[in-house]
């Protein structure tokens, strides 16, 4: 799991606080932006082994989102994931 970032304002803080558990990568090149449709964040997208984009959600962890997410990994999310900063 890779978290990215499209910008590195309030990065630190937020993975302080999160325990996000993965790598974090900030100001990524525009050629990235445009080949996986980055836009919105916060934003999920699961990618093959070979590049190409499985998955694509965007949107806090929450309702549909969630759901989806869960169903997709076969996993539960905990509740406040997302959430609070």
């Amino acid at each position: 799991m890779v978290g990215v970032s499209l910008t590195r304002e309030g990065l630190g803080d937020y993975v302080a606080s999160s325990g996000f558990p993965a790598e974090i990568v900030a100001e990524i090149p525009p050629s990235v932006v445009v080949d996986y449709r980055l836009g919105g964040t916060p934003q999920t997208i699961v990618v093959s082994g070979a590049g190409r984009v499985l998955k694509n959600w965007r949107g806090a962890y929450g309702g549909r989102v969630k759901a989806e997410v869960e169903g997709f990994f076969g996993v539960r999310l905990p509740d406040d994931v997302g959430g609070k900063r």
